[in-house]
This record gives structure tokens, sequence and C-alpha cells, in this order.
């Protein structure tokens, strides 16, 4: 992003995670958690360097944005069944992203997509 480098993992006792890196220094700036029980977060920069988060947490998939002042306030864009595989984040145009995911109903796995419009 153009504020520096952001990184997304899950915890080893589970949760998701984000920290900013000083690319410079190589210093972690800050880390956060994004959800205690949030999980396989995935990031995504847009071309004029704002970067997106996408998560799951309590069977939703939840998208933040990330800047060096820290998370945004979470939006919740879909539900989802079980614990899935991380979801896909794209810039599409400014202010907007997509985001695809897996999900499984009733025994069947199916793909879903959806368009994002930051306001």
């Amino acid at each position: 992003g153009s504020e520096g480098c952001f990184l997304a993992w899950n915890g080893e006792q589970g949760g998701a995670y984000v920290a900013l890196v000083d690319p410079d220094r190589g210093r972690v700036m800050w880390r956060k958690m994004l959800a205690a029980k949030g999980s396989h977060p995935s990031l995504s920069s847009s071309s004029s360097g704002q970067v997106m988060v996408a998560y799951f947490e309590a069977g939703r998939i939840r998208l933040a944005t990330l800047s060096r002042d820290g998370v945004g306030v979470p939006s919740p864009v879909a539900k989802v069944t079980g614990d899935q595989p991380r979801p896909s984040l794209s810039s599409a145009r400014p202010g907007e992203w997509l985001v695809a995911w897996q999900d499984a109903e009733e025994r069947r796995s199916e793909v879903y997509a959806a368009r994002v419009v930051c306001k």
C-alpha cells in the first residue's frame, strides 16, 4: 500500500491478525487482532495504494480498510457456512472491490463473488 507494507495471518491459537511494517526499517509499526474468532485473512491493494482486508468471522465475510492509523470498521459482506478457504480479494476501480469465496451448501461446494462499493 501507499502507507507501508501490510501483513495478515492466522494466529497459532486462532484469530485473524494484521500488521503494518515500515519497509525502510523492517520494523513493525503496529499489529492488531482483526477478530478473536476470525480466520483466513486476505489482503489486496488498489492502484491508488489503498489496502483492504477480507476475512471470515462468525459465519460472515468481513472487509475492512487498513491504513497507517490502523484498521477501519469491518463491514459484513456475505454469509459463509463453515471454515472455508481464504477469500480472494481484488481492487476493481477506485472505491470498488471484488471478493470471491467458496461455500458449502447441503454437501455441495459453490463459488460466490460480489462487488463491494466503499463510500
